[in-house]
């Protein structure tokens, strides 16, 4: 979503909440510290970004921030939550006064959200209609909420015929998916339509050919390509058609695979040309190898002019014994220049506990040149109480 909305501070911030959770500490400093360079008045930002370094026992302007968080608490600021105000205020009356003011927090009573799911299933119809609805002024108390202030209508009608003869297909049929997207003045803002007809076949894999028409008026201001070139203005509107085809192996096989061709339109009256496959071989029981190779041929008129991308990645899992396992994960994407290496190392000592030892390595060049590191190590232990 970041490469989407590259300013939009509240997906950084959720971002590092994200590192936080999976103990990634250092990356969490390093996401809070870029958004709080956006917004140093986001609310409860400093305090993240407080608790980031006491972790990291990084003591740098320690005393100035604390007065400015508590300072802050005094004017009835949001800017620590009351867990993490344990660890970096002394005054019993701050520690409450700031607890008072994160339950009393209107802003988590803000806004509504609604959703409502209704289906049928039966041998030969699957019926769907869908609808989701979040007002501009939603709150998410947890989690991150990437769009708000819309209503999303989606209905599916799909019909499936089986074969009586007995032949390698199973069952093949049509189906109809429409989405709507509007804002909460039921303004269009988005629109998608596919119809598909599918192949099943007796040893489970399948063929899919579909066609799309798809309507989208931007939010914000957006980069096709994400390569910095240039971006579509906010407001603007684009619709383009494409047709896909694509087909699934039988998943007994040791090797599998699926492979999926896309042409047709792309924003501001673009074309867009792709292949996505992915490749799988069992080496049973010991190792699994994976592959990703995907590639993209965009034309757009200037200054983006034409341009194309890879996506490459591959993945080994090695089984060692029965409790000792290994991962080797290697990607590369063109679009964005990314190198990105990662190898984990697990233990399962006792059953349903863990003991891991994880390695990172990234470089990105676009924006701007980004490289790091981290090595984790995490222990799981399961309680039965």
């Amino acid at each position: 979503y970041i490469e989407l909305q590259p300013n939009n501070i509240e997906a950084y911030y959720s971002l590092g909440i994200c590192y936080r959770e999976i103990g990634d500490i250092q990356m969490a400093e390093k996401t809070f510290l870029k958004a709080l360079k956006m917004n140093p008045d986001y609310p409860y930002l400093k305090g993240q970004l407080q608790f980031m370094k006491n972790h990291l026992c990084d003591w740098v302007n320690y005393n100035e921030t604390k007065k400015n968080i508590e300072k802050d608490i005094t004017q009835n600021k949001k800017t620590i939550t009351p867990w993490q105000a344990l660890s970096v205020i002394d005054s019993p009356k701050l520690l409450k006064d700031n607890t008072m003011l994160f339950i009393d927090n209107k802003e988590f009573n803000k806004g509504s959200v609604f959703a409502s799911h209704i289906g049928y299933q039966s041998i030969n119809w699957n019926l769907l209609l869908q609808q989701e609805y979040i007002s501009e002024d939603y709150f998410a108390e947890v989690g991150f909420v990437p769009r708000k202030n819309y209503f999303k209508i989606q209905a599916k009608a799909a019909y499936l015929n089986y074969t009586k003869d007995k032949t390698s297909l199973l069952s093949h049929g049509p189906s109809l998916n429409q989405t709507y997207f509007f804002d909460t003045l039921f303004e269009n803002k988005d629109k998608m339509t596919t119809l598909q007809y599918s192949f099943n076949f007796i040893n489970r894999s399948r063929l899919s050919i579909s066609l799309r028409n798809q309507f989208v008026k931007l939010l914000s201001d957006f980069d096709p390509l994400r390569t910095g070139i240039s971006e579509l203005k906010a407001d603007s509107e684009h619709t383009w058609n494409n047709f896909t085809i694509s087909y699934n192996s039988k998943p007994q096989n040791r090797f599998t695979y699926s492979i999926e061709t896309i042409a047709g339109g792309y924003y501001s009256k673009g074309k867009r040309k792709a292949i996505l496959s992915e490749l799988s071989y069992r080496f049973q029981p010991f190792l699994e190898l994976n592959s990703v190779i995907n590639y993209n041929q965009i034309k757009l008129p200037y200054p983006w002019k034409e341009n194309s991308f890879w996506l490459l990645g591959f993945k080994a899992n090695l089984t060692v014994t029965k409790t000792i396992f290994f991962t080797n994960l290697f990607q590369y994407n063109e679009q964005l220049g990314l190198w990105n290496f990662n190898s984990r190392f697990q233990w399962r000592y006792k059953p349903a506990s863990d003991i891991f030892l994880v390695f990172n390595s990234n470089e990105i060049i676009l924006p701007s040149i980004s490289t790091g590191w981290n090595l984790t190590f995490k222990i799981n232990y399961w309680l039965n109480i």
